[in-house]
């Protein structure tokens, strides 16, 4: 190849790959500090969506006005901090909620998109690690409150 060309092409494929990187690094850092700057308003909205997404009091009767709230929610700017999948999963128990009758199975998946909507939330805001929030534990106990036994 001749050698002037060469160095042409390879001064254009750097300048293009320099500019590529950059661009994406920028890309990067601007996400980063949106992050940030909203991470207090975040942990604000997941703190509503927490209590909303409890599991107890998952009775057929009471669901349609807890569906009702959850909308409140999101369309009160909550929805803002919601993943795609969480969305979907919001979704998808929202409309389940709003049906009149349900079956087993779909009392289950409400229960199955609310307790996962929880664990997401913990992973995003920093509680749960990558590893962490792929982990069963066991159910919380069954009132409120943490009565430990006795050693």
């Amino acid at each position: 190849m001749n050698e002037p060309y060469f160095n042409i092409l390879i001064a254009i494929v750097g300048g293009a790959l320099g500019f590529g990187l950059n661009w994406f690094l920028a890309e990067r850092q601007e996400r980063y500090e949106l992050r940030r700057s909203i991470a207090q308003m975040r942990v604000e909205a997941y703190k509503s969506l927490w209590v909303l997404c409890k599991k107890r009091g998952l009775i057929p009767d009471e669901l349609p006005a807890r569906a009702e709230a959850l909308w409140d929610w999101y369309n009160s700017g909550g929805g803002l901090f919601l993943s795609l999948a969480a969305s979907e999963r919001f979704f998808r128990a929202v409309k389940l909620m709003q049906k009149e009758k349900l079956s087993e199975p779909e009392l289950k998946d409400i229960l199955d998109n609310l307790t996962w909507l929880r664990t997401e939330m913990k992973y995003h805001v920093g509680s749960y690690t990558r590893r962490e929030k792929n982990s069963h534990i066991p159910d919380a106990p069954a009132n409120n409150s943490f009565n430990p036994t006795p050693r």
